[in-house]
């Protein structure tokens, strides 16, 4: 078994290294941990300034709706959404493409209290496949 410092360190490798956006989200779906690919995507240049947002700050209305209602339901159902294909339509109009995995986040005694996700920038092969 991992000692906590272990599990730790095992955190702070995947949060760093990873070119996969990972984000954990309280009950109203606002961020409160994001990493270093995430945070870039969004265009910030430390997780820390992602801290408190959420998606209505990132994306169009109807992408927003639809990604806050998905956590929204995962928090209330204990379900998790995995590898969904979704558009990302951003405020200024660009579209990107992203796999999503969405899961419930849950404290020590089980209980849900947000939701954490991983995405994946799957942009270049969606293009392909509409050529």
């Amino acid at each position: 078994m991992l000692s906590d410092m272990d599990e730790a360190t095992l955190l702070t490798n995947l949060m760093e290294k990873s070119s996969d956006g990972i984000y954990f989200k309280d009950m109203e779906s606002k961020f409160i941990l994001v990493n270093h690919a995430c945070a870039n995507k969004h265009k910030y240049a430390s997780p820390d300034q992602m801290i408190g947002k959420n998606d209505f700050d990132h994306f169009s209305r109807e992408h927003a709706e639809q990604a806050y209602a998905d956590e929204q339901r995962i928090i209330q159902t204990g379900i998790p959404l995995s590898s969904i294909e979704e558009k990302e339509t951003w405020e200024d109009g660009s579209e990107t493409w992203v796999s999503t995995t969405k899961m419930p986040l849950r404290d020590e005694a089980g209980s849900i209290i947000g939701t954490f996700g991983i995405s994946r920038d799957i942009t270049d092969r969606k293009q392909a496949e509409f050529r």
